[in-house]
């Protein structure tokens, strides 16, 4: 149970980064440098919550 919650945990957050990177640097116009950082926070948010609403 516990490799299967670390590997959903890992794939949304590859999932939810990509998009949101895609989203800010594509769709948006934002810095390409300002969109990775802003896609890896929200990807680490997202991780964080499935971690705590799973427990």
């Amino acid at each position: 149970m516990v490799v299967r919650k670390v590997i959903t945990g890992a794939f949304l957050f590859c999932v939810v980064t990509f998009g949101a990177f895609i989203l800010f640097d594509a769709a948006l116009g934002i810095n390409e440098g300002l969109s990775v950082i802003l896609a890896i926070a929200l990807g680490l948010s997202t991780e964080f919550l499935y971690r705590k609403f799973t427990a």
